[in-house]
């Protein structure tokens, strides 16, 4: 395995308190050997009075991003440590990589010392059989177009695939389309063939039941505007008395793992009040549900919380 690293020193930069708008420092990796990369360790040496209140997160050359450290409690002074992510697996090192840290707590202030970025990985040579980028895996909605682009590193020829969901197709330039008729979570064995030899991966689909309209219909939202972000999606699900607010349904979402993040978003038009009951089960100062207004977080919440009506003010305009 091969290491790579770059290290900035004596940088005495202030962190902005209570903003998502902190410090953003760029480890430029464009004339290094190129690696597949395996895993990312990231070094901060932080001065700070409530070091539960930073967030780091590690951006990849390709967009990806991997929250390394998330808003918990924590009044402990000073953050020296070293991350580890592996969510950034199968990604080339070449390009620019982006360490951000935010203070999202009050009134403690605090300024980034030191960070480090180090990749470890294996080289890419012309010998080196092509290799899809990133954590493979897609969500879906039964009997709606789907679309998903494979992206490989190396020279792709072509691809072949086995285990697709009945529906879909593997179309031109590694194009995955079409409307998937079954529900289920699917194991899809992608084949990558270059000049250099071929590989085998696994990308994961998920079918779900749910169409936006009836999310929407969870939600009781009769506005359109709905949409989705991350691998795994929010679904409307029929929930026991005992488990939706109503006794009918509610919007959920599941099989979320370390990193992962999944965005229900919402268009509206202020001024006004939103409302809504929320319910939660997760790692206690961890893993957060969070409600959020134009980026900035109005609240947030984890560990085990039964159902609670919220209420936010939704300042003049679109939103």
């Amino acid at each position: 395995m091969i290491a790579q690293s770059k290290t900035q020193t004596s940088l005495a930069q202030s962190v902005a308190d209570n903003s998502i708008n902190g410090v953003v420092r760029s480890f430029d990796y464009s004339a290094e050997t190129e690696l597949r990369v395996e895993h990312v360790e990231v070094s901060v040496d932080l001065t700070h009075t409530a070091v539960g209140d930073i967030e780091v997160t590690l951006v990849s050359p390709s967009g990806m991003r991997s929250r390394l450290s998330r808003l918990h409690i924590d009044s402990g002074n000073n953050l020296v440590w070293t991350y580890m992510s592996v969510r950034h697996w199968g990604e080339s090192s070449l390009g620019v990589w982006t360490v951000e840290v935010d203070d999202l707590g009050v009134a403690d202030v605090g300024m980034l010392n030191e960070a480090s970025v180090t990749l470890y990985g294996a080289a890419v040579t012309s010998s080196t059989a092509p290799y899809l980028v990133g954590i493979a895996a897609a969500s879906a909605a039964v009997h709606e177009p789907f679309f998903y682009q494979l992206t490989s590193v190396g020279d792709v020829t072509y691809y072949s695939l086995s285990g697709l969901p009945d529906g879909l197709a593997l179309r031109e330039n590694g194009l995955i389309s079409g409307v998937p008729t079954e529900v289920g979570v699917f194991s899809v064995a992608v084949t990558q063939h270059g000049t250099a030899g071929s590989s085998t991966e696994e990308l994961l689909i998920e079918v779900q039941s749910s169409s936006l309209a009836s999310l929407a219909e969870a939600i009781e939202w009769g506005n359109s505007g709905l949409s989705i972000e991350g691998a795994f999606s929010w679904a409307s699900q029929a929930l026991e008395n005992l488990e939706s607010f109503d006794g009918v349904d509610a919007a959920v979402v599941s099989s979320l793992g370390d990193n992962d993040v999944s965005v229900l978003n919402a268009q509206v038009s202020g001024p006004g009040a939103l409302s809504f009951y929320w319910k939660v089960s997760s790692e206690e100062d961890y893993d957060f549900l969070e409600f959020v207004i134009d980026g900035v977080v109005q609240e947030r919440v984890s560990g085990e919380l039964d159902w609670v009506k919220k209420e936010f003010s939704v300042p003049a305009g679109e939103h």
